[in-house]
């Protein structure tokens, strides 16, 4: 999560920009329990707050 309002301005126009160029949608539910493993391996080595929840479906 971010910290400040500008942060949070600017990761929802990253996340924007990450869509636009891959032409990818957001993970559904059932894609983020596929990658839960993954990202509770990264959630030990990453210190990131939200690293845990699907934040696709926020934007």
């Amino acid at each position: 999560m971010p910290k400040t309002a500008e942060g949070g301005r600017r990761i929802k126009g990253i996340i924007r920009e990450i869509v636009n160029r891959t032409g990818a949608t957001p993970l559904t539910e059932e894609e983020w329990e596929i990658a839960r493993p993954i990202v509770e391996k990264l959630r030990g080595g990453l210190q990131v707050n939200g690293i845990s929840e699907n934040l696709w479906t926020t934007f």
